[in-house]
């Protein structure tokens, strides 16, 4: 009797103890410096950027920020800074009522600590700032930013990614050079859990950061199918999962080629190497195409699937 109220007592509190001792994840609010590389200047199109500390250049200490007090909108051909703060060598102010600065993209330049992004107000010309953005790495770390030649330099830095979420990032996604394009055999027993996505919009490519919750995978799988005594019919099959989107979380594909070619990227500008899959859909039967373009060692680099590409996490 006793050793039954023992094991009953254990069944009722060991569970409560155990998530007790597992940490809750506070909501990811800022930009994370290992969201995103940075390579190019094309990278920084369509990204939002949200900084986590700021100080007035010249100041001795930066400050923290809330959630929304700063925030860069780029787009193709503008830039959009939410400001609500005010800035001082003692610190920053709220200043919840501070309008949003739109300003044109001039130029954008490559420089040794990342690049330099001149802007202009379309409405006074004579007004120019930029953002300096510096990156360690390819990983933007802080923005320096100034509205016109005459206003002081705002610094911004980008938060440091959590080690909780590294160690969570590493196990979940699939990472660059994991999934080999070498063997076609090996691609149909692969299962790839993309980190980021950009959508191609009308002058840029939209970022977006990929979540455990989002339910994001790309499967590749083969069938074989008995036909008689000694024949089998092989059929390969494309599975995208993505609850984002809402109207087709689900799309399975039917692989009718598989061949190695190039993919002509408009980002780039240039043809890259890709394997193509033309693919009907099993519930429309439509045709299309989906391009697996390569990366180092004829790894897979991201996936192309209509007007949205799927990227792996860098190591």
């Amino acid at each position: 009797m006793k050793q039954l109220l023992i094991f009953c007592l254990t069944i009722l509190f060991v569970p409560q103890i155990l998530s007790a001792q597992i940490p809750e994840v506070p909501k990811k609010k800022f930009t994370y410096v290992e969201d995103r590389d940075y390579l190019y200047d094309y990278d920084l199109r369509g990204n939002t950027i949200i900084p986590y500390r700021a100080k007035l250049r010249g100041a001795h200490y930066d400050s923290p920020l809330e959630h929304g007090q700063a925030v860069f909108e780029i787009t193709g051909t503008k830039v959009t800074i939410s400001e609500k703060i005010r800035f001082s060598t003692a610190g920053i102010d709220a200043a919840p009522n501070k309008e949003p600065v739109t300003m044109h993209i001039h130029k954008t330049e490559s420089k040794a600590f990342g690049f330099v992004m001149t802007l202009i107000d379309l409405q006074n010309p004579e007004i120019q700032g930029f953002i300096q953005f510096h990156c360690d790495r390819g990983r933007l770390v802080k923005l320096h930013y100034q509205e016109e030649p005459t206003s002081s330099e705002h610094i911004y830095y980008i938060a440091p990614t959590p080690d909780y979420q590294l160690d969570r990032d590493r196990l979940y996604f699939t990472q660059l050079g994991d999934v080999s394009l070498v063997d076609e055999e090996q691609l149909y027993k692969q299962k790839v859990v993309p980190f980021s996505t950009l959508a191609l919009k009308y002058d840029h490519l939209e970022f977006n950061r990929i979540y455990a919750k989002d339910l994001v995978s790309i499967e590749f799988e083969e069938v074989i199918i008995p036909k008689g005594k000694r024949r089998k019919k092989r059929e390969q099959f494309i599975k995208i999962s993505d609850s984002r989107n809402k109207a087709n979380p689900k799309q399975v594909f039917k692989i009718k080629k598989n061949k190695r070619s190039r993919f002509f990227d408009p980002i780039k500008a240039k043809e890259v190497p890709a394997r193509i899959l033309k693919v009907v859909n099993e519930v429309t039967s439509k045709e299309s195409e989906i391009f697996l373009v390569e990366g180092s060692n004829q790894t897979l680099k991201y996936i192309v699937i209509g007007n949205m590409r799927y990227l792996l996490r860098s190591k």
